[in-house]
């Protein structure tokens, strides 16, 4: 029995010895202390104006784990305690080359798989009263560039999307007797008052 339980030990282990010796943990860390000084600096120097009101002299960072890609951790990182308006984020990589930063964006920050070594990034920013605008990032083998930017509308808290999917929404709420929703619409993405 006890030769058995050995072999099913060394089974198990070999792969874990394998994965850890590559660097690989189950749980990835990006401490305070190896931020690249792209965001550190500028952050606690008050060198760039757009960090201004997230950055103070008691600005701490927040990162959390997003994802792996071309051989390195990708991190979420927030400066905390984050100020009015939209919070600057960053994504950042690390891995055997070191830790640095691949793009800084103003509003939310989220990130679906892409076809390159790193996935595509999509921010979302408040832009006037019942706005946003949404741009998409991609890789293209060396940054991140934008590849698409929109301004999506909201009425009445509900989102309604571009302008052309705002007018369809406007039709179809003309169509359905309301009336008053469809000025609404009308008047929220075409700025016009229709009294």
């Amino acid at each position: 029995m006890k030769p058995y339980r050995l072999l099913a030990v060394a089974v198990i282990a070999w792969p874990l010895a394998l994965w850890t010796a590559t660097g690989e943990t189950s749980d990835p860390v990006l401490l305070e202390r190896e931020l690249p000084l792209s965001i550190v600096g500028a952050c606690l120097e008050r060198a760039a104006p757009e960090l201004a009101s997230n950055c103070t002299a008691n600005t701490t960072f927040a990162s959390h784990w997003v994802g792996r890609a071309a051989e390195a951790n990708l991190f979420l990182v927030r400066a905390r305690p984050c100020g009015d308006g939209p919070c600057r984020a960053w994504l950042v990589s690390k891995g055997s080359d070191g830790v640095r930063t691949l793009v800084g964006v103003n509003g939310e920050l989220s990130v679906t798989r892409g076809t390159g070594a790193y996935p595509a990034i999509q921010t979302s920013a408040a832009f006037g009263a019942g706005q946003r605008v949404v741009t998409r990032f991609d890789w293209n083998g060396y940054q991140y560039t934008r590849t698409d930017a929109r301004v999506v509308y909201s009425v009445d808290g509900q989102e309604c999307g571009n302008v052309m999917q705002c007018n369809e929404s406007a039709q179809d709420a003309l169509r359905a007797r309301k009336l008053d929703r469809a000025l609404r619409i009308w008047e929220q993405v075409h700025g016009v008052s229709w009294i």
